[in-house]
């Protein structure tokens, strides 16, 4: 049974493709028969069936497709291969672009840009506002890149992922914190200010990151160890127990616990 149709006001967007306004037509979840959504580009940018919505304000275009118990809100744009399922909900003026999947109880929201190959999933939370090009016109992802965040992972504030990095369990990136080329953090692993992983770079078990640390090539950080100030590790270093590194150069196969 259909649960909204297409109305006849239509929006143009700026590639000059036409989008249309939806009005639900029969009850179900928190939405009533005869309430305004957002637009779509194509009826089935939004699936008849759960109880996903798209809130006045929304545009969702291209091959996206919102569907589950998915909840979209707040002048969030989704474009591309998008794919929103489950319970997830995207808010709080986010930007979907390309291959992007959000599923589980996963929420995206705080100006965030996602694009490329970007998965957020389980509980993961994004929260983190993008940057804009040097005009303050264009926007520039946070996510991308085939970058995941899953579990109870939160990428927040100005954090970036890409380069198929991957934040899981309760790992918490926040500041400045950056992820790219294959590196990992776990376990309640802290990254913030101007941490940044990169190289295949592990930073697991409680580690803290801060400062304008630098990681990469093979380099473990676990235990409740902290990296800080502006160190430099790389190729093979280990940092583990509750060791403290601040302002050092380490490289090569160094062992510090």
């Amino acid at each position: 049974m259909q649960k909204f149709v297409l109305l006849a006001q239509e929006l143009r967007l700026e590639d000059g493709r036409i989008v249309k306004r939806i009005m639900a037509v029969r009850d179900f979840g928190t939405v009533k028969k005869g309430d305004i959504g957002g637009y779509v580009e194509w009826i089935d940018n939004l699936s008849q069936r759960g109880l996903c919505w798209i809130e006045p304000g929304v545009i969702v275009s291209g091959w996206s497709r919102v569907s589950g118990d998915a909840q979209i809100r707040d002048h969030v744009r989704i474009d591309g291969h998008v794919s929103v399922n489950d319970r997830a909900i995207v808010q709080h003026d986010a930007l979907l672009e390309g291959y992007v999947a959000v599923y589980g109880e996963a929420v995206v929201g705080g100006y965030s840009y996602l694009r490329d190959g970007v998965s957020v999933r389980d509980h993961a939370q994004v929260h983190c506002r993008c940057r804009f090009s040097n005009s303050g016109k264009t926007r520039l992802p946070n996510l991308y890149g085939k970058a995941t965040v899953r579990d109870d992972a939160q990428v927040l504030d100005r954090a970036s992922m890409d380069g198929n990095s991957i934040a899981v369990d309760h790992a918490v990136l926040c500041g400045n914190a950056r992820m790219k080329d294959d590196s990992y953090a776990g376990g309640n692993a802290l990254l913030e200010e101007q941490a940044f992983l990169y190289d295949h770079a592990k930073a697991i078990r409680n580690t803290r990151i801060c400062g304008r640390s630098r990681l990469g090539g093979n380099v473990i950080a676990a235990g409740r160890s902290v990296i800080c100030g502006k160190s430099r590790l790389l190729c093979n270093v280990y940092v583990g127990g509750a060791a403290v590194v601040c302002n050092q150069t380490l490289s090569g196969e160094t062992r510090i616990v």
